[in-house]
């Protein structure tokens, strides 16, 4: 709904916000593959800065502070992803840059199938990792007490 609105009041400011964010991103996550440890913190801070100024122009308060609570919340599948050392970095990368040729493409139905996949990938991915972990570990643990 929020980027749906967004997209609906765009304009030439909401325009350079999000290209200026995407810019920072891009460059955030390029750092990132070099030394993950070390860029964590900034490809977050970039990462909320884009996704907030997607949605910047939608000029409700409440969906900004609803959307401000959804992405706090989902930090923490983020941040848990970003340990998983196979993490499709590259996919991430091609998302953003989906979402902002949808977003400056006002392709409000591009936009909401890549934030979809975008947004979920974390936690399932994350999910997927924690699952394999614990196979490997009851399998070392019923070959010890064999």
């Amino acid at each position: 709904m929020s980027r749906s609105a967004a997209l609906g009041r765009a304009d030439l400011e909401w325009e350079s916000r999000l290209v200026a964010a995407y810019h920072k991103l891009s460059k955030a996550e390029e750092l990132v593959v070099r030394d993950a440890d070390k860029h964590a913190d900034l490809l977050e801070t970039y990462n909320r800065e884009f996704h907030n100024a997607l949605i910047s122009g939608c000029n409700s308060r409440w969906l900004l502070h609803f959307h401000g609570l959804m992405y706090d919340q989902s930090l923490r599948y983020r941040m848990l992803a970003f340990r998983v050392k196979d993490f499709p970095r590259d996919q991430s990368r091609r998302e953003h840059k989906q979402i902002l040729d949808a977003a400056l493409g006002r392709d409000a139905d591009a936009l909401v199938t890549v934030l979809g996949t975008h947004i979920t990938k974390g936690a399932e991915l994350y999910a997927q990792h924690e699952a394999a972990a614990q196979g490997r570990a009851r399998a070392r643990r019923k070959t010890k007490g064999q």
